[in-house]
C-alpha cells in the first residue's frame, strides 16, 4: 500500500486546492483517486505542488507588515544619507513613530505602511533632485527639515 503523506503535507500548504481537482488535472480527468494515478503522474503532481509551495510571499512581491516596517526604517536611513546625516536606528524609529501619529507605528495596517514608505522614498528623491538642481554634491545640502 502506497503512502501519500507527502501529497497531503503539500496539499495542506495550498489553501483553496483540493485533492480531486489536482488529481484530475494531472491524470487528464482519468481519475480523481491517488491510488489510480501512475507513478509518473504522481511524481509530476508532487513536483508541481513542491514548486507552488516554495513560492514564499517575498518571492511573489508580497510583504508582511514587519517587512514593511523594516523597509520604512531603511527608507528613513537612505533619506538621512541623502541629507548627509547619520541617524541611529533608535532615531530613525522615532521619526517613523512621529510620522505614523496619531496611530502607533506597530499598529498601522498594510496600506498605511505602504503610504508611509512611499512618503519617505518621495522625500529622498526630492532631496536628491534638489541637490542636483543646485549642483550640490550629495551629502552637503543642509537646508532640510523633516516636516
Amino acid at each position: 500500500m502506497a503512502s501519500f503523506k507527502r501529497f497531503y503535507v503539500l496539499l495542506a500548504k495550498m489553501p483553496g486546492a483540493d485533492k480531486e481537482t489536482l488529481v484530475n488535472a494531472f491524470t487528464k480527468c482519468r481519475t480523481s483517486s491517488l491510488r489510480e494515478m501512475t507513478s509518473q503522474e504522481y511524481m509530476e503532481m508532487i513536483q508541481h505542488m513542491d514548486a507552488e509551495t516554495k513560492n514564499t510571499p517575498e518571492q511573489k512581491g508580497v510583504h508582511t507588515r514587519q517587512q514593511w516596517r523594516r523597509m520604512i526604517l531603511a527608507a528613513i536611513h537612505s533619506t538621512a544619507d541623502a541629507k548627509g546625516i547619520n541617524y541611529t536606528s533608535a532615531y530613525a524609529l522615532g521619526i517613523a513613530k512621529r510620522a505614523s501619529m496619531p496611530k502607533d507605528f506597530n499598529q498601522l495596517n498594510e496600506g498605511e505602511l505602504v503610504r508611509l514608505y512611499a512618503h519617505f522614498l518621495d522625500e529622498k528623491d526630492a532631496i536628491i533632485e534638489k541637490k542636483q538642481e543646485h549642483g550640490t554634491p550629495l551629502g552637503i545640502l543642509t537646508d532640510f527639515s523633516l516636516n
